[in-house]
């Protein structure tokens, strides 16, 4: 998926990087029209697609030195963009089309409103070289840009590209062939373990700040102590909200607070999903970290709903964190555990906790003082009572019919009116 992702964001920011290179025709480039209009968000169906494809071309089951061969579909290259542009809020968006031998693609950026216009479109046809892709035709905005002026910048940010950013020479290097067919693209790569640890490494120091990597060590070093000393049979959430948070506080006298809670749910999120984040920076001086149950509502699956979800939209994507919370109890109906609005509760309590400590900074504090000092799950977490569980595929389906179905979301309502009504989000 890194490397998918990371030849997806280099072709946009290729594209994007010529129109800037042409910064004295800025007048021509800019249009009051995006040619790439804002996509909705990800559909459940859609999630289950880019998580499929992900799967499917899981580097965890390739042997060392093996010759892969990745097929990717106009289709998915598209929702693996709207994927990994999520986090644009709509600012940046791209469309690409297949043809033999050939690929049209076109990306809109949105600016700061000016007088001039809002959106630098981009349009570039690329076709195949043998192995390699040159541009056939650009144009940026108004601007036709020469075939002959387009191939030097082609050729220019290909060179810039590899003196200063090391994973594009990694990406580049492993692939053996690129072939372009009707609706697909086909690559062909050797599997280098070590070297797409390497690639990992970069992209993870790339997501997070070195300040950022800083507060992840202190919380993560924090989340250990707690869990090696929780020595209750069933502990609540609590046990573990109330010390990270009062270190939270603590550490908000002298550092921003919404980035101190932003470190927070980042950590728990990992937490619940046995992750060590700092060993993803080869720091292992924390040493094994070992999850334990945590219970909410006396049940250990609540838990984990609302600090994974709390932790997605730490990260930026508090819709993403939705969908994947639907698209699970959706997956679950169909042969799993059943589809449960309580785990779905627990999604959206998450999203509503992180958004509220990291709307602003008063609301940051007052949320950390108030997790600091709790002394119930209710403070947070809504009652489940009465909301239905472990429904298979068929019931719901009868009683729901979709989760666009009034009946469905009068429940949702139902749920998010129990969340608002909890004591933090007064």
């Amino acid at each position: 998926m890194r490397f998918i992702g990371f030849i997806i964001k280099t072709i946009i920011f290729m594209a994007f990087l010529i129109s800037f290179a042409l910064g004295s025709l800025t007048v021509l480039s800019l249009q009051t029209n995006p040619l790439v209009s804002r996509a909705e968000p990800l559909s459940g169906n859609e999630i289950t697609q880019v998580k499929n494809f992900i799967e499917k071309n899981n580097p965890a089951k390739f042997k060392a030195g093996e010759k892969r061969q990745l097929s990717i579909s106009e289709t998915e290259i598209n929702l693996l963009s709207r994927y990994i542009l999520s986090k644009s809020n709509g600012k940046a968006r791209s469309k690409v089309r297949f043809f033999d031998n050939s690929l049209y693609l076109v990306a809109s950026l949105e600016i700061p409103k000016n007088p001039i216009g809002q959106f630098i479109n981009i349009t570039t046809e690329l076709q195949q070289d043998e192995d390699k892709l040159s541009i056939k035709a650009l144009e940026i905005g108004d601007i036709a840009v020469p075939k002959f002026l387009a191939d030097l910048i082609l050729i220019s940010t290909h060179r810039e590209l590899g003196k200063h950013v090391p994973e594009y020479n990694i990406a580049i290097n492993s692939v053996t062939s690129f072939k372009l067919r009707k609706n697909k693209a086909y690559a062909e790569y050797t599997w280098q373990p070590e070297v797409a640890k390497q690639l990992k490494n970069k992209l993870a120091s790339a997501v997070l700040s070195d300040e950022s990597q800083k507060r992840i060590y202190i919380y993560t070093k924090e989340v250990k102590s707690i869990s090696d000393n929780l020595n209750t049979r069933r502990p609540s959430i609590i046990q573990l909200l109330r010390p990270i948070f009062k270190l939270a506080s603590a550490r908000s006298k002298n550092n921003d607070p919404i980035e101190e809670n932003r470190a927070a749910f980042i950590v728990l999120g990992a937490y619940m999903l046995d992750k060590n984040i700092p060993e993803i920076f080869g720091d292992h001086s924390i040493g094994k970290l070992t999850r334990k149950n945590i219970y909410l509502l006396k049940r250990k699956d609540l838990s984990r709903h609302l600090l994974i979800s709390s932790a997605l939209t730490a990260l930026g994507n508090s819709q993403i964190a939705n969908t994947i919370g639907i698209e699970k109890e959706i997956k679950d109906s169909q042969g799993g555990s059943g589809f449960s609005f309580s785990d779905l509760a627990a999604d959206r309590a998450g999203i509503v906790l992180a958004n509220t400590a990291l709307s602003n900074a008063y609301q940051a504090r007052k949320t950390q003082g108030r997790l600091a000092m709790a002394r119930f799950e209710s403070e947070f977490m809504p009652n489940v009572n009465q909301l239905p569980d472990n429904l298979k595929n068929t019931d719901f389906k009868l009683l729901y019919s979709d989760t666009e179905s009034s009946a469905y979301k009068n429940l949702i309502g139902i749920i998010d009116q129990r969340i608002a009504a909890c004591d933090i989000y007064q």
